[in-house]
């Protein structure tokens, strides 16, 4: 276990010749907004009022900032920030609207030298900021804010040529020296002594990034997953010549920022299972380590692996892939429409590494995806566990790298497996559990008889029974089915289903067929987008007989869909 330190700090030490904070690259863009900024004022304002630096004898109470964890070696004022950055971040410009905030030399001088380290020639060292940002904002944090953070001088910066952050930093520095400016000078003093000697942080270091990350993850009372990704990317672009780092520190953020944070972290999880192609025993960064070894090829990794797998994971979830023949796309993109609609996302991986070996190959990638939908569906409907799964698709994963002939591997179902989805499909569709299956196939089922045409983007859509299952005395419904028995049997099969996007309405469940058709099924144009649904609303009576007729046909369809005969 490496060594860990945690020591109170007042902000005097914490911005002194003890620390020289650097944001790691691999670390998220500076994100306080003026609601943050100005919560802290306001809160240092109220714990320094009534405070005087005059009065010798004033004991106030001490205002505590929180912790900051860093990797930081015990010999060495050199800190790499894990966790803390905001707060720093938003101090350092607290700092320098202070400077500014004051006319004498004095003060200036004493802010001065907590923003800036001055160097020694003697010693062969060189001036530096207390603080330097990741490096796409510290030039500009260095020249407009830290050097000269005056309003005239924030006034004058281009607000459309900034980024967010460099937008967010001007925003922040502007609003608190506009609050200094209101205070009178001494009250101004006051604070000033507040913040230096009576707030504090509680700041914990250690040498190690992976201790360090997971006191950051106990700290915050959250596991590792949204920092998995962080931590790979200081290891891997460590590995790469400094001179060589900014092209592939852009590289990785861009691809973060197209996938999305969270997403991009799920990301790595799918690049280990296509090494490994089994399922995770350790966490994902032990498992990433010991099947992908990423560190020992940094530069190929990111080339090779991290960009393309990124892309195409990004097409996948956005169901957006493109190459030079048009209608093969779009029929792509509506297969993985249909895979997003799973209630599982395991079937991911073998998707993305399939596209990314394939990308000039867009029929091949539509056979597999229509084949991969199939196994998907089928590994749902029959209640398949998620090590059954993962099994599958690290064998699929491993016909894929092999470039095996994938129509006679385990991307395609068995005998036993196809008797059984069929038999599951003619049976209890209303209760298959969990719930999202029953939609998954009833949908399946309308986009296929509208000829794959059908987009659903509805926030709702609901299951309902056309023959209700608690049908009234005297009802219409008891005379066309007087055998409970009978009612029982096939209230839930497919044939006596509908769609909605509506919410349930428990009143209208056991209505008179014609009024529930008029009134329930259909919207308030009187049509209703779901093929299935006009199908029953077209009949004028709801007999065993029609419903067998309609069970039969849309099993057939189904077992079509999925070439189930």
């Amino acid at each position: 276990m490496a060594n860990i330190h945690a020591k109170e700090h007042a902000i005097k030490e914490a911005f002194s010749d003890l620390h020289a904070y650097r944001i790691p690259p691999y670390q998220r863009p500076y994100s306080w907004g003026v609601e943050q900024t100005s919560a802290l004022i306001n809160d240092l304002l109220i714990a320094a009022s009534g405070f005087s630096p005059k009065n010798i004898k004033s004991q106030p109470t001490p205002y505590f900032l929180g912790s900051i964890v860093l990797i930081k070696d015990e010999k060495s004022p050199d800190a790499d920030v894990i966790d803390g950055q905001q707060r720093l971040t938003t101090l350092a410009l607290l700092l320098s609207a202070l400077r500014v905030s004051f006319t004498d030399a004095k003060r200036q001088k004493t802010f001065g030298e907590l923003l800036f380290e001055e160097g020694d020639s003697l010693v062969g060292t060189k001036d530096r900021c207390r603080l330097t940002l990741r490096e796409r904002d510290h030039s500009f944090f260095e020249q407009n804010i830290l050097r000269h953070a005056t309003l005239d001088q924030l006034g004058t910066v281009a607000q459309g040529a900034l980024s967010d952050p460099q937008k967010r930093l001007i925003e922040n520095c502007a609003l608190l020296i506009e609050k200094l400016k209101g205070l009178t000078s001494e009250a101004r003093e006051s604070l000033a002594a507040y913040i230096l000697q009576h707030t504090f942080l509680v700041v914990v270091s250690t040498p190690s990034l992976e201790s360090a990350f997971r006191i950051f993850s106990v700290l915050n009372d959250r596991g590792l997953d949204l920092t998995v990704a962080d931590i790979l990317k200081a290891e891997i672009i460590g590995q790469i010549p400094e001179g060589e780092q900014p092209v592939y520190t852009d590289k990785w953020e861009d691809a973060e920022e197209e996938l999305g944070t969270q997403e991009f972290a799920t990301l790595f999880s799918h690049i280990r299972m296509i090494y490994g192609q089994s399922k995770l025993r350790k966490s994902v960064l032990e498992g990433f380590r010991e099947v992908v070894k990423a560190n020992t090829r940094p530069k190929t990794f990111i080339d090779d692996d991290l960009i393309p797998l990124a892309d195409a994971y990004a097409e996948v979830l956005n169901a957006s892939f493109q190459s030079v023949k048009a209608e093969t796309d779009k029929r792509i993109n509506r297969f993985l429409r249909l895979l997003n609609r799973m209630g599982d996302r395991d079937w991911v991986s073998p998707a993305i590494l399939f596209i990314r070996k394939h990308r000039d190959k867009p029929d091949d990638i539509l056979i597999f995806l229509k084949d991969l939908e199939r196994l998907a569906a089928g590994m749902w409907l029959l209640r398949q566990d998620e090590n059954g799964r993962i099994d599958r698709y690290g064998k699929v994963l491993k016909s894929i790298e092999q470039g095996d002939d994938l129509l006679a591997s385990a991307l395609q179902l068995s005998k036993i497996e196809i008797e059984g989805i069929s038999t599951a499909l003619s049976g209890n569709i209303y209760e298959l559990s969990p719930k999202p299956k029953r939609t998954m196939v009833l949908l399946r089922l309308d986009e296929e008889l509208s000829s794959g045409e059908a987009t659903y983007e509805f926030d709702l859509i609901t299951v309902e029974h056309v023959l209700p299952q608690n049908p009234p005395e005297g009802s219409k419904w008891l005379e066309w089915w007087p055998s409970n028995v009978l009612r029982e049997t096939n209230v839930h099969r497919l044939g006596n289903l509908a769609l909605l996007n509506r919410r349930q309405n428990s009143a209208a469940k056991n209505w008179e067929f014609e009024k529930k058709k008029d009134k329930y099924f259909k919207t308030r144009g009187g049509a209703t987008p779901f093929v299935i649904t006009s199908d029953a609303c077209l009949k004028a009576e709801w007999t065993v007989d029609i419903f067998n007729e309609r069970q039969e046909r849309f099993l057939k369809k189904l077992q079509s869909i999925w070439r189930l005969e």
